[in-house]
C-alpha cells in the first residue's frame, strides 16, 4: 500500500464537518458526463500525454474511483497539477462543470458555490494517462 493511499484512507475516516458540506452528496445522481477540453497551466510541465480522459473515464473517476474529500484535505495532502481536463456533467438534473487534474484530484461545481472535491490515489492512473492509438 502506497503512503498516499494510506494517508488518504486515514483522512477519509475523518468526518466532514457541517460547515464544509454544503449538502448531502450521492454519486448515483451524476449523469451526462462530457469532456470539453484539455487545459495547460504550465507548458514546461504539461504536454499532450499528461492527462487524457474519455467521457466514460471522467464518469468512472467521479462515480467509481475517486473518493469525496474536503478542500482542506486536497490542499494539505495532494498536488494540484497544472495539467487538467474540463467538462460538464449533470448532478440531480442540474448542469455542472468539472475539472480533473493529472495528479488524480478533481472537483465539480453546480450553481451558487456548491463544490464537491475528490481524490483518487494510484488507482486512477489508468484513467488519467494518454492512451496509445
Amino acid at each position: 500500500m502506497g503512503i498516499k493511499y494510506f494517508l488518504l484512507s486515514l483522512l477519509l475516516s475523518i468526518p466532514v464537518f457541517a460547515d464544509e458540506a454544503k449538502e448531502d452528496f450521492d454519486k448515483k445522481f451524476i449523469t451526462d458526463v462530457d469532456v470539453i477540453d484539455y487545459e495547460v497551466g504550465d507548458a514546461n510541465i504539461c504536454d499532450s500525454s499528461s492527462i487524457y480522459l474519455t467521457h466514460r473515464d471522467a464518469k468512472i473517476f467521479f462515480t467509481e474511483r475517486a473518493q469525496q474529500v474536503t478542500h482542506k484535505i486536497l490542499h494539505d495532502y495532494f498536488y494540484w497539477s497544472p495539467c487538467y481536463m474540463v467538462g460538464t456533467l449533470k448532478y440531480k438534473g442540474e448542469l455542472c462543470s468539472w475539472d480533473i487534474y493529472a495528479s488524480g484530484i478533481g472537483n465539480f461545481s453546480c450553481g451558487e458555490g456548491r463544490v464537491w472535491y475528490f481524490a483518487c490515489d494510484d488507482g486512477c492512473d489508468d484513467l488519467l494517462r494518454k492512451k496509445e492509438d
